[in-house]
């Protein structure tokens, strides 16, 4: 026969990632207990405190203690504690009815926290989701809704009244104002509408307390402008030539403190940045070089939380990076990073021994030749600037173990050669590179 169970509670006490496979045995009523069987089912057990969203973007709480992240990746909606990194999926998948998110880019959380409207760069549209059911509606795309049809929507925000969204448009090089009860749409400004500067690729917003104006991060430009929400008029609040300090690179997150006398913008490239918005001038509050911590990897959204602190979604580690706005330090808070140790930027290169205790990887990024303990997950470096003597990695690109395990023979792209590291202590010796041995010479080997 066939029987069926529901509503299966599953708890673990593993502190790793695993994936655990299913058994089933029946016992009945009158004491006959059946064999233990494999039913062939398996799941991907996660940690509480691991992320595994693959977030592009997200908003926090009214009380900052929970954020709502999308995943362009997985195309849903999650919600995430960020005391402890338990999450939730609201929308997507199995949850919620309606049309599925394609590319879902950026999100606006309305202030009595029922809906979350999100764009979707691959749709076009605009979607409308019921935070309680997940439910998710299109208001706005080329059939709902009359006007400029989005081409390639990036950002959005809500009106003061979320009577409408704005909606900022790579493709258009413009904002576009949708009225949410109708779809309608109207550029609000760009192409011909409002004067001052003219956008290129508008991205993140932020409406202003008042509501009269829009803050827009333009990524081509890697200015940031203040638009009047009246006339659509532009100025220059930040840019290479308004203001001080390090110009953007590829500003890509914006957020303000509680005054909006300091605007918070992460950069793809650089880092954080804090910008007086009286004079533009801008000062890295958080990089490579300022504060401590695993460094950014590519930053993307950023939330200030309060005078000291902020929170940046770093989009490539899939983490939420606590930074300390006086110090720069940074910490990670809710990640997908499993064991301890240094963070990679870019592992390349992989091998395993022959007892599959060990992995050994390089990383471009760093620059160096990591261990990985593949019971406790635990990283360490082996061989980089600061572990081992000899010629420094450049670009360390693949590796292999000898026959013995004892040495490790990494490919360099930039060196360009092949490079010996001594397990045992770090230290490099080139084996075979332009000056060392004879031959056809490398010339970028991966």
């Amino acid at each position: 026969g066939e029987f069926q169970i529901s509503n299966l509670n599953l708890a673990s006490s593993y502190a790793l990632p695993a994936e655990i496979s299913l058994y089933g045995r029946i016992d009945s009523s009158t004491g006959r207990t059946s064999d233990c069987t494999d039913l062939s089912l398996s799941i991907n057990y996660y940690p509480d405190n691991q992320l595994v969203v693959r977030a592009s973007a997200f908003e926090l709480s009214n009380d900052k203690t929970m954020a709502y992240a999308i995943s362009d990746d997985q195309n849903q909606l999650f919600k995430v504690e960020l005391s402890t990194g338990y999450r939730s999926l609201v929308s997507g998948g199995d949850i919620g009815s309606g049309t599925n998110f394609d590319s879902p880019i950026a999100l606006a959380i309305s202030s009595d926290e029922k809906y979350a409207y999100i764009a979707d760069a691959t749709l076009t549209a605009l979607f409308k989701v019921d935070l309680e059911t997940g439910d998710r509606q299109i208001v706005s795309d080329s059939s709902v809704g009359s006007g400029t049809a989005f081409s390639a929507p990036m950002g959005v925000a809500l009106s003061l009244d979320e009577s409408e969204a704005f909606v900022s448009d790579v493709g258009l090089g413009s904002i576009v104002r949708v009225n949410l009860a109708t779809g309608a749409r109207t550029e609000l400004s760009g192409g011909s509408v409002g004067s001052g500067t003219s956008l290129v690729e508008p991205e993140a917003l932020h409406l202003s307390a008042s509501g009269t104006d829009l803050y827009v991060l333009d990524g081509s430009l890697s200015d940031l402008f203040r638009i009047n929400i009246g006339t659509g008029n532009r100025t220059v609040v930040s840019s290479d030539s308004v203001g001080t300090g390090t110009d953007f690179s590829d500003p890509a997150g914006l957020d303000f403190n509680a005054d909006e006398t300091i605007a918070y913008v992460s950069d793809s490239n650089l880092g954080l940045f804090s910008v007086t918005v009286s004079t533009g001038n801008r000062t890295i509050v958080s990089d490579d070089s300022t504060g401590s911590g695993d460094a950014f990897i590519v930053p993307g959204s950023v939330k200030w939380m309060g005078a000291s602190s902020a929170i940046v979604l770093d989009v490539v580690s899939d983490t939420f990076v606590d930074v300390d706005l006086l110090s720069g330090n940074r910490s990670a808070g809710v990640s997908s990073s499993t064991g301890e140790g240094p963070s990679f930027r870019q592992p390349n290169g992989l091998v395993v021994n022959a007892a599959v205790t060990k992995a050994y990887v390089v990383d471009p990024i760093m620059d160096a030749l990591v261990e990985v303990d593949l019971v406790t997950s635990e990283r360490s470096v082996v061989s980089d600037g600061t572990t081992g003597t000899g010629a420094a990695f450049s670009s360390p690109q693949d590796i292999v173990l000898n026959a013995a395990e004892s040495v490790a023979y990494v490919i360099d792209a930039v060196i360009p050669g092949v490079i010996a590291v001594d397990l045992s202590n770090g230290n490099r010796t080139v084996v075979s590179d332009g000056s060392t041995g004879s031959g056809t010479g490398f010339s970028a080997p991966f």
